[in-house]
C-alpha cells in the first residue's frame, strides 16, 4: 500500500514487511534495470537508514523490478541482501534478471489459468445447456458430416449414437421426404444449403421416414458458423423439433373444417331434396291406386311405378342418412331408436360403393331390438366399421361383408364381419391407439377405431375385435335394451 511493502516469499529474513519510506526496494522498483548498492554504509542514500544502522544491518543489496504481464507496470521486486559489502557479479546479475522474468511468466501463466478456468466454466455451462435443450441440435462440418450433437437429437430422430455420429446429410439412407411425399435430396437439406450459401434457414419441414412407421416430421433451423477467414461457413449448427403431432392436429382441423362444410352442405341438400321427393312419392302412390282400380291399364305400367316407388324409398333412406351425418351428435341427447333402421340408414351411405367393388353385403338384422343411444354417434361407429371391413375385403376372393344385429345376454350386439383373415398380432396391439393406421399416408387418420371405442365406452358399451370362424370381426355391445 502507500506506506508498506510485504515480502511474499523470502529466505534468511524474519521480517514480513517494512516501511516503504526506508525500503531499498522502493528504489529498485523505479529502475529499468538491476539496482545495486555494494556498501550501504558508504552510500549517502542509505548510510543512516535504520535497516543499515540497526538489524538486519544491511550492507549489500541488489534488486530487479517485477512487471505485470500486460501493462508492464512494476508491481514488485526480486532482490538479495547481505550484511557484508559485496561486488555484483555477472552471474548474480543474470540470475536476478532471470528470476524476475520467471516471476513475470508465472504471473502470465496464472492469468492464463484463470482465463482458461473461466472459459472452461463457460464451456461447461454451455455444454450443460446444450445437452439440456429439448430441441435436437447437431453440429456439421463443411462436408455436412455430423461432428457433435445433443441427447435430444437422438430422441427426436429416434436414432442411436452409433447411427447419428459421423453421418452426413448426403447419406442416402436418411430416406427423407417433403410434405407432398416427394423425395428430399440430401443436397437440399437445410444444413447443406446453409453450408453452400452462408444463409440462415428457418422453419424448413422435413419428414424422416422410419422403417415400418409413419414419417417423423421435424421443423428445422440452420445457421452458418464462420471460424476461418473464408467467406463460406466452416460449420453449420442445426436445430430441430418433432412437429408430427402438431401437423396431425393441423390436418385434422382442416379435415374437420371440410367435414363441417360437407355436413352443412349435406344437410342443405337433404332439406332441398325432401320436398320434391315427397311429391314424387305421393304422386306415385296415387297413380298406383288409380291403376289398381282400373284393370284396363297394362301391368307393365304398374311394374314401372313400383320401380319408381322403390327408388324413391331408396333416395329417402339416403337422405335420412345424410341428415343424420350433417348433425354434430356430441350435444344430442340419447333417444330410443330401432337399431335395424339405424343400421340400414347407415349402410345406405356406402352400399353402392361396396357393390361397385364387387363385395357382397349380407344383413341379418333383428327388427325388434331397440336401444337408447345418440343416433348420429352410433351411426358413425357403424359406418367406420363397415368402411374398414370394405377395405379389408379388397384383398380377398370372394369378397363379402356380413352385418348381424341380435341379442347377446339381453344386450344388443352389432357384429361386422368381413372376408379378411384377421389382423396380425403386431398391428392388433395398436389398432385402438389414436393416429395409428396401416393405410398409406393420406388414406387414413388413424382415429376411426379410437374414436369409435370412446363413443361406445361412453354409453357403457364395448367395442371388441375377434376372429369369427377364421374371419375378421368387430362387435359393438350396447346396454339398456328394450325388445318389443
Amino acid at each position: 500500500d502507500k506506506d508498506r511493502q510485504w515480502f511474499k516469499s523470502k529466505v534468511g529474513l524474519n521480517a514480513t514487511e517494512t516501511s516503504r519510506e526506508i525500503a531499498f526496494c522502493s528504489h529498485a522498483i523505479k529502475s529499468n534495470e538491476i539496482f545495486v548498492v555494494e556498501d550501504a554504509s558508504l552510500d549517502p542514500r542509505f548510510f543512516q537508514n535504520p535497516l543499515v544502522t540497526q538489524s538486519p544491518h544491511i550492507r549489500f543489496y541488489a534488486g530487479v523490478p517485477v512487471l505485470a504481464p500486460k501493462s508492464k507496470f512494476a508491481v514488485g521486486t526480486i532482490c538479495i541482501a547481505d550484511t557484508k559489502p559485496r561486488k555484483i557479479t555477472r552471474e548474480i546479475e543474470t540470475t536476478l534478471v532471470a528470476l524476475s522474468r520467471q516471476i513475470q511468466r508465472l504471473f502470465e501463466l496464472r492469468k492464463h489459468v484463470s482465463d482458461l478456468t473461466a472459459i472452461n466454466e463457460n464451456l461447461l455451462f454451455q455444454r450443460v445447456a446444450f445437452d439440456s435443450l429439448s430441441e435436437g441440435v447437431v453440429l456439421q462440418d463443411r462436408s455436412g458430416k455430423i461432428i457433435d450433437y445433443n441427447p435430444a437429437a437422438l430422441r427426436v430422430l429416434g436414432l442411436s449414437a452409433d447411427q447419428l455420429g459421423g453421418r452426413s446429410s448426403l447419406d442416402p439412407n436418411w430416406n427423407c421426404i417433403r410434405r407432398d411425399g416427394s423425395a428430399y435430396p440430401g443436397s437440399e437439406h437445410p444444413a447443406m444449403v446453409t453450408l453452400a450459401s452462408g444463409r440462415h434457414i428457418e422453419g424448413s419441414i422435413m419428414g424422416v421416414q422410419m422403417s415400418g412407421h409413419e414419417p417423423r416430421w421435424i421443423s428445422i433451423n440452420s445457421s452458418p458458423i464462420f471460424l476461418d477467414k473464408d467467406k463460406m461457413p466452416s460449420h453449420a449448427i442445426t436445430s430441430f423439433v418433432d412437429i408430427s403431432d402438431q401437423l396431425r392436429t393441423q390436418d385434422l382441423l382442416i379435415k374437420s373444417a371440410k367435414f363441417t362444410s360437407l355436413g352443412e352442405m349435406a344437410g342443405g341438400i337433404a332439406h332441398e331434396i325432401n320436398t320434391p321427393l315427397a311429391v314424387i312419392s305421393s304422386a306415385t302412390r296415387q297413380a298406383k291406386k288409380i291403376l289398381d282400380t282400373d284393370g284396363s291399364v297394362l301391368p307393365k305400367a304398374l311394374e314401372k311405378l313400383n320401380l319408381v316407388q322403390q327408388t324413391t324409398d331408396r333416395i329417402a333412406q339416403i337422405v335420412r342418412g345424410l341428415k343424420m351425418f350433417s348433425r354434430r351428435g356430441e350435444l344430442d341427447p340419447p333417444v330410443e331408436v330401432q337399431l335395424s333402421q339405424l343400421i340400414l340408414d347407415t349402410v345406405s351411405l356406402c352400399s353402392e360403393k361396396i357393390k361397385n367393388r364387387g363385395t357382397k353385403l349380407v344383413l341379418n338384422l333383428d327388427e325388434n331390438i331397440r336401444s337408447t343411444v345418440v343416433p348420429t354417434l352410433l351411426s358413425q361407429v357403424v359406418l367406420n366399421l363397415i368402411q374398414n371391413a370394405a377395405d379389408a375385403a379388397l384383398d380377398t376372393d370372394p369378397r363379402w361383408i356380413e352385418i348381424d344385429l341380435y341379442l347377446d345376454s339381453k344386450r344388443p350386439l352389432i357384429k361386422v364381419r368381413d372376408s379378411g383373415k384377421g389382423i396380425p398380432n403386431e398391428v392388433l396391439e395398436r389398432i385402438m391407439e389414436p393416429f395409428f393406421s396401416t393405410k398409406p399416408p393420406g388414406e387414413g387418420t388413424g382415429l376411426g377405431l379410437s374414436i369409435s371405442k370412446s363413443i361406445v365406452e361412453g354409453i357403457g358399451g364395448r367395442l371388441d375385435y375377434g376372429l369369427d370362424r377364421g374371419h375378421t370381426s368387430f362387435s359393438v355391445q350396447l346396454p339398456e335394451i328394450q325388445k318389443t
